[in-house]
């Protein structure tokens, strides 16, 4: 689960805790307006007034947590566990921190870490719901299924009208197979709140896997009806749809999800394929651009759009994009007999020969070892008895259905709708104010401008030398020169640590170089000093 949302109502029922008597007058208004703006959403504001706070007085602890929790508001996972770190440095009573660091851990995928901050809470609060319940998920996404029920089991005896406890259990017993347990949890939770649009979701998703498409889809109407807000509803509506024959309505879905967040790389997929399958040729190709635009190694778009390039006639493109392909996926047969078929097509009867025989060869060659039990993926070969879960191409799957989970790579399964995993589902409102989730926000991502040294723009924090040093890396950047960059925005930060451009030029050149950890804590830092649009990119750097 990779936004536990409960968790914020608890940490911010703590924020009514009396701070610690201090000896500053305008400390104290500081916290409190910080305060206040968590409460009211402004997470950005908090920021700031905590900042003050904490560079007047770092031995305290309480900024930490309260900043940490603005962070975590705004999807900044990583800088809220350095924070609430710093906290627990300063004072390790503070209980709510271990629930709020194992959170920000359990969405980063730190599981292990996430399980050590529960445990070590709840030695403090041994009934904690909140802790209770997220030690049980963490539990569960490591795979531990036996601790996670005996988790929620304890949970439910100390709350037993706790809805979401049940929704938990409903989900293990789903990894567990235990379909008829988690009809009852999940009934049982929508029993206790009626209002739950999660609820609905979770049961019309084992619906659909069940493929009771007529149930799926009366749960997920609830469940939009309850949270018209969240994509994931729509999409996953749209696949039933599918299901249903209602090409019209599950197109309808994706359109309303591209509405509410233009670069939803599964609902542009999946209206894709729709449109191909619909002869919309020129629409598929213009999503399935936009769908690598963003995602560069979606390989599955990329076969995709090769084939609706075919159709297009725009058959040199397509060779390029299956060399791409083929490259990834190099034992994958009918990009070979598509590339050949489009080699011949411009003339290349040599090529075309070439990759015909080739695949022709290929194709027999895999027959015999899939005979023999051996794994066959698009990539290799493997040992018979080889699990390999989602990426396994064997087996009766590829023809019994429709869809495909967006971490399944299996290249045979090109022509498949994604399902919207849970992260998808729990996104929350698309929104272009400054105020609340900023993270939400559909933000150009580029890297900031080189500063007018005669004044005309700039941080007023930053001075003249600082200024090169970020220009020259803004120039080093346009020449491609991104390791030089690197250490001109450095410079540029040592001079001035609160240069908040520099960290957010540094950090987009960071990951565009794939050093995804150094590029997040550089976005954090200069999220933190004012560069609202950092969070946009965190979010979606930790939710691709």
């Amino acid at each position: 689960m990779k936004h536990l949302l409960p968790v914020l109502c608890v940490l911010l029922s703590i924020l009514t805790v009396p701070v610690s008597i201090m000896a500053q007058i305008n400390t104290n208004q500081m916290i409190r307006i910080g305060r206040n703006a968590l409460y009211l959403e402004d997470y950005v504001m908090a920021i700031q007034h905590f900042n003050q706070v904490i560079k007047a007085k770092p031995y305290l602890a309480e900024p930490y947590l309260y900043r940490a929790i603005a962070k975590y508001s705004l999807d900044d996972f990583t800088g809220a566990e350095n924070d609430l770190t710093l906290c627990l440095e300063r004072n390790p009573f503070l209980v709510q921190a271990y629930l709020c660091r194992g959170a920000s851990r359990q969405n980063l995928g730190d599981y292990e870490k996430a399980i050590a901050d529960y445990t070590q809470g709840l030695k403090s609060l041994p009934e904690d719901k909140q802790m209770l319940l997220n030690l049980s998920i963490a539990y569960a996404q490591t795979k531990q299924l036996d601790a996670a029920l005996k988790n929620l089991d304890a949970l439910l005896a100390y709350q037993p009208n706790y809805p979401q406890g049940y929704l938990a259990r409903g989900s293990v017993y789903v990894e567990q197979g235990d379909t008829l347990q988690a009809f009852a949890d999940y009934n049982k939770a929508l029993e206790l709140d009626k209002n739950q649009a999660s609820g609905y979701a979770q049961r019309g998703m084992l619906y659909l896997q069940q493929e009771n498409y007529a149930q799926a889809l009366q749960d997920y109407n609830q469940a939009i009806l309850l949270a018209s807000d969240r994509g994931g509803y729509y999409i996953n509506r749209g696949l039933i749809k599918y299901h249903l024959n209602d090409l019209r309505g599950a197109m309808a879905d994706y359109d309303k999800v591209i509405s509410m967040e233009t670069h939803n790389q599964l609902a542009l997929y999946n209206r894709a394929l729709l449109r191909s399958q619909v002869g919309d040729t020129y629409g598929a190709i213009d999503d399935f651009n936009k769908v690598i635009e963003w995602e560069p190694d979606n390989f599955m778009a990329m076969y995709n759009l090769a084939l609706q390039n075919n159709e297009a006639k725009n058959y040199r493109e397509a060779v390029a994009l299956l060399d791409k392909v083929l490259k990834e996926y190099p034992i994958f047969v009918p990009a070979y007999y598509a590339r050949a078929e489009l080699k011949r097509k411009i003339g290349d009867l040599k090529g075309y020969d070439k990759d015909y025989w080739y695949a022709y060869d290929l194709e027999q060659k895999l027959q015999k070892q899939k005979a023999q039990g051996l794994v066959i993926t698009g990539k290799t070969v493997l040992p018979a008895g080889t699990n390999l879960d989602e990426t396994a191409e064997n087996g009766d799957d590829a023809a019994t259905t429709k869809t495909r989970e967006k971490s399944d790579k299996n290249i045979n399964k090109f022509n498949r709708l994604v399902v919207a995993d849970k992260i998808e589902e729990q996104q929350s409102k698309y929104t272009d104010e400054l105020r609340g989730r900023v993270q939400d926000r559909d933000v150009t991502i580029e890297l900031m401008p080189a500063f007018d040294l005669a004044g005309a723009a700039g941080n007023a924090n930053t001075a003249g030398n600082e200024k090169a040093d970020f220009n020259r890396g803004y120039a080093l950047n346009m020449q491609k020169d991104h390791a030089a960059a690197i250490l001109a925005y450095t410079d540029a930060i040592q001079r001035n640590p609160e240069f908040a451009e520099a960290y957010y030029n540094r950090g987009l050149t960071h990951l565009y170089l794939g050093e995804n950890e150094l590029g997040i804590a550089d976005m954090s830092k200069a999220g933190e000093l004012g560069v609202i649009n950092a969070y946009s990119v965190i979010k979606k750097m930790t939710t691709e």
